[in-house]
């Protein structure tokens, strides 16, 4: 729920992460040496190693969020639309004055008014966004108004109403904007192909970190993931084109992204067995009984 109200300033922050990310990356290499050295003295390795793992993971969690919501639109466009009909259609009973218990003065023009809304809310549907999103609008903006009527304005139980029926349609317009253009606007802001030669510079920097702290390695996960956007960048060409070498360009690079993995993670089994033989050191030389 937070992610569907929030996706803009979610995006937003992913756009400056990286923005802030790409800047420090590519500058820190230039050949001026006073603007190297002041750009390097603003933020330090470790910094810059923070940003990049958890602007990664910042985007994978964001990623797996979003492909569920899509995975999920449609079930929960269909619970929302049929929570706000019901409310409606109970309003258009209340007001035919019939209603066991309601004591309320019949009103012909309420009770079709919201029979009305009611057949436009089945009637709306998902697959085109822009459409049903401004329909939804306004219909919120209807039932905004109608709270004025004096009739409404005195029954506590008909506010209640009219509020939790804006409340799922609100909700309906935030999931019919939940398509798959905000999926390839974060693979687009998350690029990390610019990085293809510089993120080598950081190698024996990555490999002190998994030493002093091994709960890095959680983090490379998602660094690995952003890294495989090298593979799309050369790729979207020759695909266009309908090349035939795209096979042997993706197995290319995919190989160079294999070996700079394996070259990173070789430090875990090498601190593994330093620290079993420090163990091993303790047991046979320093706990003897």
């Amino acid at each position: 729920q937070f992610v569907m109200n929030h996706i803009r300033p979610l995006m937003h922050h992913a756009r400056d992460c990286n923005v802030t990310l790409r800047w420090f990356l590519l500058h820190r290499t230039t050949m001026h040496r006073r603007y190297r050295e002041l750009i390097r003295s603003a933020v330090s390795v470790d910094q810059l190693l923070d940003l990049m793992t958890n602007t990664a993971q910042f985007e994978l969690q964001l990623k797996d969020l979003f492909q569920h919501l899509l995975a999920t639109k449609e079930q929960r466009w269909d619970q929302y639309k049929v929570e706000a009909k019901g409310r409606l259609e109970d309003l258009s009973e209340y007001f035919s004055g019939e209603k066991a218990l309601t004591r309320v003065k019949k009103n012909s023009n309420l009770q079709q008014w919201f029979k009305k809304l009611a057949e436009q809310v089945e009637a709306l549907d998902f697959e085109n966004a822009v459409v049903a999103g401004r329909n939804i609008a306004h219909l919120i903006r209807h039932l905004e108004e109608v709270e004025q009527f004096h009739q409404i304005e005195s029954s506590l139980q008909v506010k209640a109403f009219l509020s939790d029926t804006r409340d799922y349609m609100t909700r309906m317009i935030r999931t019919v904007n939940v398509t798959d253009s905000v999926l390839a606007d974060l693979e687009t802001i998350s690029d990390f192909a610019y990085a293809c030669e510089v993120i080598n510079d950081y190698t024996e920097h990555l490999h002190n970190r998994i030493k002093s702290k091994p709960s890095t390695v959680l983090l490379l996960r998602a660094t690995f993931l952003k890294l495989s956007s090298i593979l799309s960048l050369p790729l979207v060409r020759i695909t266009q084109c309908q090349s035939k070498d795209d096979i042997s360009v993706a197995d290319y690079y995919s190989g160079g992204l294999v070996k700079y993995i394996r070259k990173v993670l070789e430090i875990v089994p090498k601190s593994v067995f330093n620290t079993l033989a420090l163990i091993i050191d303790l047991l046979t030389h320093k706990m003897k009984p």
